[in-house]
């Protein structure tokens, strides 16, 4: 498998408000949003791979632990 965020920023989208990854033509990681930064997995010498990303792990267990403590959106108004 490969990664959908693999040669990819989410830093222009976050400030310039488009809504869209925007292609690096290189081998930056979207899921780091604050700066630019290489594939991590790239990095260790192995091949981008979204089914074994440590960084991707890391995110959905925060969105899963953010979802756990927020309440239902019905209750947010």
């Amino acid at each position: 498998m490969t990664c959908p965020f693999y040669g990819m920023s989410a830093f222009s989208y976050l400030h310039h408000d488009r809504g869209l990854l925007i292609s690096t033509n290189g081998n930056q990681c979207a899921l780091l949003v604050d700066h630019a930064a290489p594939c991590q997995m790239e990095a260790m010498g192995l091949a981008p791979d979204a089914e074994t990303c440590p960084l991707i792990r890391e995110v959905r267990l925060t969105a899963k632990i953010i979802e756990e403590h927020l309440p239902p959106a019905s209750d947010q108004q």
